[in-house]
């Protein structure tokens, strides 16, 4: 069908000969006709039709692609990944908190449906996998918005809980103890252990790669992609968290050391919750561990020396890390600056957690 609308030429076609019966092509003509009558060039409203057909799913990849033109690390692209839906699994089954909206187009999407779905990883998982979910569904959807995939962001008005600021620090005697007490033998123990005897963050022992791991002279090596900064990171291993660390590397196939999915450890929520109830708190979490350590390390018995504390926890740019200014701009060329000091240090607060705990490990025994 040759037409003109509004001074532009066009022509669409109604299909092949062989493919389309004869009275199915008059139909689509006389459509066409139709919007034409109207000043509608049928080739646009095809187009729009095709686009309410785009589905959420389709473009995560694109998605991705875009997210590393703009240089964003891989850890962060991994986490977009658990939320929208990518290509692992987790221990507990979800391959994306918002799987579910895979079997819908964008055009089908809706603020109910959205906020149904974050109310459901809130309940499942934790407010915590909830507010960054629906982060990482924001910016999906905003970038959908500007490359003309959606006509509205339904997600932008939905609810965002509120970042709660986190200055908890465990006691030793009365949390700490029993805390420890109940880290068991599991992958879930072992990385609590790893967390306390390291102050490394969540995901960077949950996804240990075992070639991240120095065995010979013991301690981890994450690549800057896998660090919230972007700073290589070399963590010394005191001998309590190598002997951890050394049962683990070979227990299961493939590259990582903890999970059983195509990814690292991803099971989070329960095993916390347990400990929560167990412990009787409902505001505690994995990373009051790394501001436990960093925080009771400098005090006496233990007395780390700020800086090193610092340089423990990959903060470049603190006044206590001594990296301000040019200091700290020549110095993240070198990952193994205070590496001694670091290994003493971390030995130091192992020996202070084994004197800690090892009377309350006997009372449980």
């Amino acid at each position: 069908v040759k037409y003109s609308v509004n001074g532009r030429q066009g022509k669409m076609t109604l299909g092949a000969v062989t493919n389309v019966l004869l009275a199915d092509a008059k139909k689509k003509a006389h459509a066409h006709f139709a919007l034409i009558a109207d000043k509608v060039d049928p080739a646009i409203e095809q187009a729009k039709r095709a686009a309410k057909m785009v589905m959420f799913k389709d473009k995560i990849d694109l998605y991705m692609a875009h997210l590393r033109k703009l240089e964003r690390t891989e850890r962060y692209i991994d986490d977009n990944k658990r939320s929208l839906g990518g290509d692992f699994g987790t221990d507990d089954e979800v391959t994306g908190y918002f799987s579910a909206l895979h079997k819908f187009s964008f055009s089908e999407l809706d603020r109910n449906l959205i906020a149904s779905e974050l109310n459901s990883i809130e309940q499942n998982h934790g407010t915590g996998s909830m507010r960054n979910s629906r982060a990482h569904l924001n910016a999906y959807m905003t970038w959908a918005f500007k490359e003309g995939f959606i006509e509205v962001n339904c997600a932008a008005a939905t609810r965002k809980p509120p970042t709660v600021k986190r200055d908890r620090i465990l006691q030793p005697e009365t949390e700490i103890i029993p805390l420890w007490a109940m880290h068991g033998d599991d992958d879930f123990g072992a990385i609590c252990k790893l967390l306390w005897l390291t102050w490394a963050r969540r995901d960077e022992i949950g996804w240990l790669r075992k070639s991240e791991v120095n065995r010979e002279k013991r301690y981890i090596d994450l690549p800057p992609e896998r660090v919230k900064n972007g700073v290589r990171h070399i963590i010394p291993l005191s001998r309590q968290a190598w002997a951890i660390l050394e049962r683990k590397l070979d227990q299961r196939d493939g590259e990582f050391v903890f999970g059983n999915g195509s990814g690292g450890y991803g099971g989070w929520h329960k095993p916390v919750v347990r400990l929560r109830e167990a412990l009787g708190v409902t505001h505690w979490t994995l990373h009051d561990f790394r501001r436990t350590g960093r925080s009771l390390g400098v005090r006496k018995p233990v007395s780390i020396f700020p800086h090193i504390a610092e340089a423990i926890l990959n903060h470049i740019s603190s006044a206590e890390s001594g990296k301000q200014g040019v200091a700290g701009v020549y110095d993240v060329n070198d990952p193994f600056q205070y590496h001694d000091e670091k290994t003493e240090a971390l030995q130091k607060w192992a020996d202070y957690l084994d004197n800690l705990t090892r009377p309350q490990l006997r009372a449980v025994a």
